[in-house]
């Protein structure tokens, strides 16, 4: 293939399973198949623009930032100055490219964005496959929240231990969100208790100071499939959603297919979930399920299904259920992104849910700047449910020629996208400046104080 694919990839909690002490340190992935960083040819600029002989419709080349602004309804609150502007997104990830600033500036130029004020906190060495990561959550961030302050911090390594110090450095910046466009390629929730409790720490105390952590959630479905095609798996066949993602103290940003018109408009949205009908294989998808581990937190009561809460019937509790909400993320409706491969600057289309989750935290920093700091979002995000604030995404049937496949999306595993709440997009995605303005204005009449949430006790 000649396009790439970058796939990288609360508050009653308690139940959790038992994990062995001496389960070795877990190293995070951001999950992405590359091939050459060019559009692949012929593709669509807009949703059906270009017809194959055979009566379907050629993928995206790659939406461009004034598309994704456009059909998210976000364009005329950037031009009214509602750009982020005096928040700060901190974007963590695995080591650091030396050509991020650069990038991001030719970036800038060519797609019509001010001059990013970005900060690079790392001493990190240079990884060809993360850079790639990198590249993408400033580009992406810096597309919604245009006015807003970028910090960029690298950890030395993938390894938990790296990743988590470079959370508390993020923390210790003070950001209004903080994006993280990592998890377990293969382990799901499999993590050694000590990480697991070190994490919810971390989680806790960004709570405390009123910063919104935001994980992709995963772009390998419910994790089953993939060992469908692991000729030696790990851990066996699994259903389950990815950690950190799944932590109730955090946001889980899962991804659509989006739909955007020759005007930059709004058409439609559905669940990511992609199948390959010429080999007849489950490819990837937005990460979900019912949790392992977790509780159904209290903001998810009375919205998440019976059939997802009590998926695992773990004693009859129901359990916590991802993603909380979405964003644009497959490859055949991919974001075009400009990243230097090879001491060359190209642009190229990447898809995952790595894209969903720094759009989504760049969303609350345009709310933060209309209503001030909001924090940890979910008890707000649940309580917009079924409102005008959010797009609720339900299936629509999409067939396309992601050359050389014929694809077909929102089918393959165990998770379904439905009419409210679901297990592939959770809450749905933004309704625009619906979202922003109910977001700011239950901010104010909505403040989780600080001393009302609890760190998890995990059993």
């Amino acid at each position: 293939m000649r396009r790439i694919f970058v796939l990288l990839a609360g508050i009653a909690l308690s139940l959790s399973l038992v994990v062995p002490s001496n389960a070795a340190p877990a190293l995070f992935h951001p999950m992405y198949m590359l091939g050459s960083f060019a559009h692949t040819q012929p593709c669509s600029q807009y949703w059906h623009e270009k017809q194959a002989p055979n009566g379907l419709y050629y993928a995206i080349c790659g939406y461009t930032p004034s598309q994704i602004t456009g059909a998210y309804g976000l364009t005329p609150l950037i031009r009214y100055g509602i750009d982020g502007r005096g928040t700060t997104i901190a974007i963590v990830d695995a080591f650091s490219s030396p050509y991020a600033a650069s990038d991001l500036a030719k970036y800038d130029e060519a797609h019509g964005l001010p001059k990013a004020n970005l900060t690079v906190v790392s001493k990190a060495s240079y990884d060809s496959g993360w850079a790639i990561e990198e590249e993408l959550d400033l580009e992406a961030a810096h597309t919604i929240a245009p006015g807003a302050k970028l910090i960029y911090i690298g950890a030395n390594s993938a390894y938990t231990t790296d990743l988590q110090g470079a959370i508390l450095n993020a923390i210790s910046f003070h950001p209004n969100v903080i994006s993280d466009s990592w998890g377990q390629a293969q382990d799901a929730e499999n993590l050694p208790a000590a990480d697991r409790n070190r994490f919810e720490a971390i989680f806790a105390q960004a709570i405390q100071q009123k910063i919104g952590v935001f994980f992709a959630s995963g772009d390998s479905g419910d994790n089953a499939s993939y060992y469908a095609h692991d000729p030696n798996p790990t851990n066996g066949p699994v259903r389950e959603p990815g950690y950190p993602a799944s932590s109730p103290q955090v946001t889980a940003v899962g991804g659509t297919v989006l739909a955007i018109g020759k005007k930059n408009n709004y058409k439609f949205e559905t669940g990511w979930s992609t199948f390959d009908r010429t080999d007849n294989f489950y490819m990837y998808g937005s990460g979900g399920g019912s949790s392992v581990w977790w509780r159904q937190p209290s903001y998810q009561r009375g919205i998440v299904p019976c059939r997802l809460q009590y998926y695992r019937d773990i004693l009859h509790h129901p359990m916590r259920v991802t993603p909380d909400i979405s964003m644009v993320a497959s490859p055949s409706t991919p974001f075009l992104i400009g990243v230097t491969i090879n001491g060359k600057y190209q642009e190229g289309p990447v898809g995952g849910t790595s894209l969903a989750s720094p759009m989504m935290a760049a969303v609350e920093a345009l709310a933060d700047q209309v209503g001030g700091r909001h924090g940890f979002l979910n008890p707000e995000l649940y309580a917009m449910y079924q409102t005008r604030a959010l797009r609720d995404v339900y299936w629509h049937p999409v067939t396309l020629i992601d050359t050389p496949l014929r694809v077909q999306e929102a089918w393959g595993t165990t998770l379904h996208v439905r009419r409210g709440f679901d297990d592939m997009t959770g809450l749905g995605s933004i309704n625009g400046a619906n979202f922003i303005f109910a977001l700011a204005s239950q901010g104010q009449a909505l403040d989780v104080a600080p001393n009302r949430i609890l760190p998890p006790q995990i059993l």
